[in-house]
């Protein structure tokens, strides 16, 4: 290569015709620019043609498929596109020759990136603060950030805070931290931005929050428990309050206890586990709850639950009425044969049922669908307690009450009607003092059995009821009780081979009571049919 004066000198002092000859030669032997054929911008023609910047080598001859390099600069003065040229004159045929040159100046600004740019806190308990959560803003752009403020907006704003360390001017590529934490202050979705207004591009930025609120919640099933009438001095059979967590946290118990005026008439016993054990959301537990009646009439207390949830302490309301008076057998009212066919059946007592006595009238007849409807008589109001039918013949028994407060006279007509016309019919009543006015019948049963023995089992929730039993065998045939029931009646009609019998036993403890005994034959019988029906002491 030959430096520019070199150039210079030999391009002036060669004729035209030699320099013509070489720019022929120039293609198949090296090349040598004059120095009017020097490389250069074209800035008389390109108004941005004093941008780019051509570093130039002196002249030089380059060899048939020989390379150089041009080196171009773009260093813009304005925004927006930019143009030029490179032009290379030389020897060659297509002297000059030329490179566009093209750029777009980009005037310096901010720009923010948030990481992350969402923050999910998952479930918080409701009341309390979550860990913290980090976003990282970092000036991605060309120019220093100018922050103005960072807020929290939204519908649940109030329930998200943050903490940053940004400065006023956050230098390009330069990061700073802002720290977010969610308190909830009700249950479900929650929802906020943490904003930051600042001059990037898209101001205000938002990181996106959420977050859910959980709480515990108590749901008592049931809130009232009566416990009717007790003996002083006995103890009832346990009742059940179920405990459910109903809400989306666990649920923290302190203590269970009883309260209110009559609070040591009652006990409590608990399967449900107290601080620091927990209740899990959806989960539940019991307290059984007994009552002891101290004194006579009416007792209240209430089952108190003090917990972590909302409205605590929980309460469920407990009564119960404490009595003296023991049940007793107070007389048979009588007993009848009826094999007419009618929807009705009577009886004429035959003895006088004493003031607050509880009356009871034992029907048996045969029919494969008709039932008992009513009883009626005597100015009482009557329930039919339990009826039944027989598995293998069409035998039915049922066993009905009414409350007498005056008592009941003899030679009162008692009327048992049904729901169509029935024969072979067997009536009998009895009278019994000490029982509950109200809601009387604490549980009953029924069985069907074949041969000669009979049988029904009440379970019993009053440590002190009075079980009845009553039965009836399709054979004539007499019954011996079994200890410890004691026989009320045993009677029936041996025209149409039909016998029934009733029993009774008193309890002083709860559980399953059994009335039964045994018929003295089963001859041509197909089966037997048995009640059982237990009543409240009151």
């Amino acid at each position: 290569m030959h430096d520019h004066s070199d150039v210079l000198a030999d391009g002036l002092g060669r004729p035209r015709s030699e320099r013509e000859h070489r720019r022929r030669r120039s293609r198949d032997s090296p090349h040598h620019p004059t120095q009017r054929q020097r490389h250069h911008t074209r800035a008389g023609r390109d108004a941005d043609a004093d941008e780019p910047h051509v570093r130039v080598a002196a002249r030089r001859t380059l060899a048939v498929n020989g390379t150089c390099t041009i080196s171009v600069t773009f260093s813009p003065t304005a925004g927006g596109s930019r143009v030029a040229t490179v032009s290379i004159v030389d020897n060659a045929a297509s002297s000059p020759d030329s490179v566009t040159l093209g750029g777009t100046g980009v005037t310096p600004a901010p720009a923010v990136t948030l990481t992350p740019a969402s923050v999910g806190f998952g479930s918080v308990r409701v009341g309390t603060t979550s860990a913290s959560q980090l976003s990282t803003l970092k000036d991605t752009g060309t120019a220093p950030l100018t922050i103005t403020g960072i807020t929290m907006v939204g519908a649940n704003a109030g329930d998200f805070a943050q903490t940053n360390d940004c400065p006023g001017t956050l230098a390009v590529n330069a990061t700073c931290t802002i720290t977010v934490t969610f308190s909830p202050t009700a249950t479900g979705v929650r929802a906020a931005n943490a904003q930051i207004t600042d001059d990037a591009g898209g101001s205000p930025q938002s990181i996106a929050l959420s977050g859910t609120g959980t709480a515990p919640a108590v749901t008592l099933s049931p809130t009232t428990v009566n416990f009717g009438s007790q003996r002083v001095g006995t103890t009832s059979a346990a009742q059940t309050v179920n405990v459910m967590n109903t809400g989306t946290a666990a649920l923290s118990i302190a203590s269970i206890g009883l309260a209110g005026t009559n609070a040591g008439d009652f006990s409590q016993s608990t399967t449900c586990a107290l601080s620091p054990a927990t209740l899990a959301a959806g989960a539940s537990c019991t307290i059984s709850v007994r009552f002891a009646p101290t004194a006579a009439g009416a007792r209240s207390a209430s089952l108190q639950i003090a917990d972590d949830a909302s409205g605590s302490p929980h309460s469920v309301a407990l009564s119960g009425t404490g009595t003296t008076t023991a049940i007793a057998f107070d007389k048979s009212l009588g007993t009848k044969s009826e094999n007419a066919n009618s929807a009705s059946m009577t009886l004429t007592t035959s003895g006088t049922a004493v003031a607050g006595a509880r009356v009871f009238v034992f029907v048996s007849w045969t029919h494969s669908t008709r039932t008992l409807t009513s009883v009626s008589g005597g100015g009482l109001t009557w329930t039919v307690d339990r009826q039944q039918k027989a598995a293998g013949n069409n035998a039915r028994v049922a066993i009905a009450s009414a409350a007498a407060p005056t008592g009941l006279a003899s030679g009162v007509v008692l009327t048992a009607t049904f729901s169509g016309p029935v024969t072979h019919g067997l009536i009998a009543a009895t009278s019994f003092t000490g029982i509950a006015t109200s809601a009387p019948v604490d549980a009953t049963a029924g069985a069907t059995g074949t041969g000669t023995a009979w049988t029904a089992s009440a379970t019993t929730t009053n440590a002190n009821d009075l079980v009845l039993g009553f039965s009836t065998i399709d054979a004539n045939a007499t019954s011996t009780a079994t200890a410890p029931n004691t026989e009320i009646h045993d009677f029936g009609n041996t025209s149409y081979y039909g016998w029934a019998t009733s029993v009774y036993r008193i309890e002083t403890t709860t559980g399953a009571k059994t009335t039964s005994g045994t018929w003295s034959t089963s001859s041509g019988s197909t089966g037997n049919v048995t009640i059982a029906v237990a009543y409240k002491a009151g």
